[in-house]
């Protein structure tokens, strides 16, 4: 597939702070909110935690736009994850000249390219083209790598049946959970300080957590450290579900500090 892989350079390091942002927080159903998306600012650049479609709108409403962004890490293919990648890889290459960064586990490389968006992008001016024609794909080996000077350790999550999703521990501080379901098996055997957990309001989701569940699966300490995100527009009408047993709902543009080691 000519795939590059990840490339470890040494080099002199010094320490600095970068920032965590939620770009979007809601559900794929919501009218007003944006995709579930995070972005991890730091010196060397941005790297961009999904990519749904509402991606061009939430980048504006924070005055950044896709030439802000050196890298993508994508946790599993649904459109409110991934759609967003067809307009990035059109503009970074046609517009802004650039080549974007893709993070991948394995497992999701065909069900992206082949089945998702190679439908629209796989043919240029009469011309064949590969998922490597627009990013710089760099395929995730042993669950970790590196940007920017803070380790990223990927986790395996439980979304949907047969569909592989993941999640992400950055500098085992900070877990950003993707779409899941309540997985108390992983997360409380991982080190964090503070998380984002997929949250949707209905009672009976097959593929996503609820509050209930969280609550019911994981311990009381662990709910505390747990921010709360991918939610429904109407979640404000049903306070009472997260209010005392979580550290709250997930904000747009909320920003949380993360100290590394980045090269200068």
């Amino acid at each position: 597939m000519g795939i590059s892989k990840v490339i470890q350079v040494q080099s002199i390091v010094t320490e600095t702070t970068s920032q965590f942002m939620m770009l979007g927080v809601s559900h794929s159903g919501s009218v007003h909110g944006y995709n579930t998306n995070g972005l991890l600012q730091a010196k060397a650049g941005n790297l961009l935690i999904d990519c749904g479609y509402t991606i061009k709108a939430a980048l504006h409403s924070q005055q950044l736009s896709f030439d802000d962004i050196s890298a993508v890490f994508i946790t599993h293919v649904h459109g409110d994850h991934v759609f967003g990648l067809e307009r990035l890889a059109f503009e970074s290459r046609f517009l802004l000249n650039k080549r974007i960064s893709l993070y991948l586990e394995p497992k999701l490389y065909r069900e992206l390219w082949d089945q998702t968006l190679r439908g629209s992008l796989g043919i240029v001016n009469g011309e064949p083209q590969s998922l490597e024609d627009f990013f710089d794909v760099i395929l995730i080996e042993d669950n970790a790598f590196e940007f920017g000077g803070h380790q990223i350790n990927t986790v395996e999550v439980d979304h949907a049946r047969g569909k592989p999703a993941y999640g992400c521990v950055i500098d085992n501080y900070l877990f950003y959970s993707g779409d899941t379901r309540p997985i108390p098996h992983i997360l409380e055997n991982l080190e964090f300080e503070v998380g984002f957990h997929d949250a949707t309001i209905i009672e009976s989701s097959p593929v996503h957590a609820n509050t209930h569940t969280l609550i019911n699966s994981y311990s009381p300490e662990l709910c505390k450290k747990l921010y709360l995100m991918s939610y429904e527009d109407e979640v404000e009408d049903r306070a009472f579900a997260y209010s005392e047993s979580f550290k709250g709902l997930a904000k747009v543009g909320e920003r949380f500090e993360l100290t590394a080691l980045v090269t200068p």
